[in-house]
């Protein structure tokens, strides 16, 4: 016989974030290879935070003053071996993208990037790292048919799209849903390990 069971919003969504930080660890702590880099920019949100210096809004209701919303940045990193890691940043400076990107770069890896100049200075810090700068403005998308960022611009449209579906993620928690899209695009075992270390973690925490 079936039975029903009743669980509080608040409790539903701590279990999702227990699971989300568990995903976290899945990401790539080195590439190899072709490596694909670049920054992605998303707006600012303060969705789910408690406190705020401001009044909350309604659902709906306009904001008191008019302008753009700010956008932050993200970086996102990938191999052609189905490696991912990626990063929210206050900006996009070499001095928050660097300790990001850097760590991951092997020698002998092929950083492909866009026209950042951050990119080519972490590379001439990064021993036997090549740096293919591929500025789309010039008409230089690919070269040598195989040095690209479309494997990654594929990627962040497929993250977008899936994100769709939330309405909206606040800033504070980007990382935990970087890290979910990063699980559910890798191979169904790893799913399952995900899945398994996210209970442990909730029969420990």
């Amino acid at each position: 016989m079936s039975q029903s069971w009743v669980v509080a919003a608040s409790r539903c969504q701590r279990v999702r974030h227990r699971f989300l930080r568990y995903a976290l660890t899945t990401r790539a702590k080195q590439l190899a290879g072709i490596v694909e880099a670049d920054e992605v920019f998303v707006a600012e949100s303060f969705k789910g935070r408690r406190h705020l210096d401001r009044p909350a809004r309604r659902r709906g209701a306009k904001g008191k003053k008019r302008g753009h919303i700010p956008l932050v940045p993200l970086l996102i990193a990938l191999d052609r071996y189905g490696r991912e890691s990626d990063a929210v940043l206050l900006d996009k400076s070499l001095s928050q993208i660097e300790p990001s990107l850097k760590p991951l770069l092997t020698a002998g890896t092929i950083l492909c990037t866009d026209g950042n100049l951050s990119y080519s200075t972490i590379a001439q810090n990064a021993p036997g790292v090549i740096h293919k700068r591929l500025i789309a403005s010039a008409h230089h998308r690919v070269e040598d048919d195989v040095f690209h960022i479309q494997t990654l611009n594929n990627y962040v449209s497929r993250w977008r799209e899936w994100m769709a579906k939330f309405h909206g993620v606040g800033t504070d928690y980007l990382e935990n849903y970087l890290a979910w899209f990063r699980v559910v695009n890798q191979e169904p075992n790893t799913s399952c390990s995900w899945l398994l270390g996210g209970v442990t973690r909730l029969t420990y925490t």
